[in-house]
C-alpha cells in the first residue's frame, strides 16, 4: 500500500503548504473536533517536521513481529462495529473486561458462591432472614442453574428472571446475595444494580366481615377448642402477627407467647417474638381491648379458672389447619380458602375504621401510615361496621340471632370470605 494513498484506518503523509501572508503550514488533521495546524517560517523547517512525523507514523503503522494479519483484520473490523454501535473502541472494551477479570478473585458455581454467602452470614443474621435467603435464592438457582459459573449471572439474566417474578421481595434478597458476591470478589459488580422489578397492582387484603368474625368465634366455642379460640380472639382484637404467638427459626432458640404475658390490661410481647426484636432488643406492648378481656375471661372459665403455659401448643400448625378443614366451610361443606394474615388484616381494618387515626393504628400494628393507608383506608365499607365489630363479646356472639331479612342476607352459608375493596 502506497504511503501517499489515504485508506480508511491508515495514516496520511504530512506535507508543508505555503501561506498567502508568508511562511509555511502543516495540517495535522482533526483532533477533538479541531483542525490542528503547525506554522513555520521556512519551507525547510516545515519539511523537516513533516519528515520526522511521517517516519514516526510509518513505524507505528507496522505490525509487531509475529502478528497474525488475519486476526488483526478481525480486530479492526470488530473495532469498527463497536464504534458504529456507540462503544468507544475495542481497546477500551478490552480494558473494561480486563479490569473486571482482575476484580474477581473467587471462582465457582452459583451454588458454591451462595453457600459461601450463607455460611458467612450464619450467626450474623436472624434465622428468618437466612430462611428467606435460602428459599428465594434457591428459586433463582433452579431457574439459572446452580452448577453454572456464578460469573454468568449478568444483568441480562437478572432482567429475564424479573419477568417471571410475582414477589418483589425475591429480587431484593437475590440482590443482597449478589451484592455480597461482588464485595467478596466472586463478581466484578452486582448485576442487580440499577434494575428494578415492574410494579404489580397490589392485591386487596382479605379480611373477615363482622358476621364472619362472629361466626368464626362461635365455631371455636362450639368445637370447644380453646387454643383455637384464644388465637382467633387475640388475633382479631389485638392484631398480633402469627410469628408473635410462636416463632421457630433455624439457629435460634424457640420462642412462644405465654399466658403469663397477659397481665395488667396489656399483652407484653418479648423481643424474641417481635418482627425486629432480636436485632433491636425491644419488645412491644398491646392494650387489651374490653372485648378481648371478655374473651380471655371466658376462656379462663372454660379452662378451669387457670391460664398458664403457651397460648399455642407445640403442634399448633397441624391443629389450626385441621380445625379450619373441619369447621371453616362453605355452603358445600368444603374448606374455605384462607388468606395470609387474614385475622391481623381484619383487626387493622376495623381499628382504623373506628378511630380514623392512621398514627394510632400504625403505632399499634408496627406498620407505617403509608402501608396502612394503602391497605385499610376505606370508611364507606368499614366505618358503619366498626361499632358492631368491637362489640363482638361472648354474650353477643353466642346469643341466638333473629332470623330477619338482614341476617339472612349476611348469612355465611354459600358465601366466600369477604374481600374488602381497599
Amino acid at each position: 500500500m502506497s504511503a501517499k494513498k489515504k485508506v480508511k484506518g491508515a495514516w496520511s503523509v504530512l506535507k508543508p503548504k505555503s501561506m498567502k501572508n508568508g511562511g509555511w503550514m502543516v495540517s495535522l488533521g482533526m483532533v477533538d473536533g479541531k483542525n490542528v495546524r503547525r506554522k513555520f517560517k521556512t519551507k525547510d523547517a516545515a519539511q523537516e517536521f513533516c519528515n520526522t512525523e511521517n517516519e514516526t507514523k510509518k513505524k507505528d503503522s507496522k505490525m509487531p513481529v509475529g502478528a497474525d494479519g488475519a486476526l488483526v483484520a478481525e480486530w479492526m473490523a470488530m473495532d469498527a462495529e463497536l464504534k458504529e454501535a456507540g462503544v468507544d473502541s475495542l481497546l477500551a472494551a478490552g480494558r473494561r473486561v480486563l479490569k473486571d477479570a482482575k476484580a474477581v478473585k473467587q471462582t465457582g458455581s452459583a451454588k458454591q458462591c451462595f453457600d459461601a454467602c450463607h455460611t458467612a452470614l450464619t450467626g450474623k443474621r436472624r434465622g428468618k432472614y437466612l430462611a428467606d435467603l435460602r428459599n428465594r435464592c434457591g428459586r433463582f438457582m433452579r431457574y439459572f442453574g446452580q452448577n453454572r459459573p456464578v460469573l454468568e449471572i449478568t444483568p441480562e439474566v437478572i432482567e429475564a428472571y424479573l419477568k417471571t417474578l410475582k414477589n418483589t421481595g425475591d429480587f431484593k434478597t437475590i440482590s443482597a446475595w449478589l451484592g455480597w458476591a461482588a464485595r467478596n470478589r466472586w463478581l466484578p459488580s452486582n448485576p442487580c444494580q440499577g434494575l428494578k422489578p415492574e410494579e404489580t397492582p397490589q392485591a386487596n387484603v382479605v379480611i373477615l366481615s363482622t358476621v364472619e368474625s362472629s361466626r368464626m368465634l362461635k365455631a371455636a366455642v362450639l368445637s370447644e377448642n380453646w387454643d383455637v379460640l384464644a388465637t382467633v380472639a387475640i388475633s382479631l382484637f389485638a392484631g398480633l402477627r402469627p410469628e408473635e404467638f410462636r416463632k421457630r427459626a433455624k439457629g435460634e432458640a424457640p420462642a412462644d407467647l405465654l399466658w403469663d404475658d397477659v397481665k395488667d390490661g396489656h399483652l407484653s410481647i418479648r423481643p424474641e417474638l417481635c418482627k425486629n426484636g432480636r436485632r433491636s432488643g425491644k419488645g412491644r406492648t398491646v392494650l387489651i381491648e374490653p372485648v378481648l378481656k371478655d374473651w380471655i375471661d371466658f376462656i379462663r372459665v372454660k379452662k378451669g379458672g387457670i391460664l398458664s403455659g403457651r397460648i399455642q401448643p407445640s403442634n399448633w400448625k397441624k391443629i389450626w389447619e385441621s380445625w379450619r378443614h373441619d369447621h371453616w366451610l362453605d355452603a358445600d361443606k368444603k374448606p374455605r380458602p384462607w388468606g395470609k394474615d387474614q385475622l391481623r388484616h381484619t383487626f387493622g381494618s376495623y381499628h382504623l375504621a373506628r378511630g380514623k387515626n392512621l398514627g394510632e393504628t400504625s403505632f399499634i400494628m408496627e406498620n407505617s401510615p403509608k402501608v396502612l393507608k394503602k391497605h385499610y383506608w376505606n370508611w364507606e365499607t368499614l366505618g358503619s361496621q366498626a361499632a358492631m365489630y368491637w362489640a363482638l363479646t361472648p354474650t353477643q356472639v353466642l346469643e341466638t340471632p333473629k332470623r330477619d331479612s338482614a341476617s339472612r342476607t349476611n348469612s355465611i352459608a354459600g358465601k366466600e370470605p369477604i374481600v374488602e375493596a381497599l
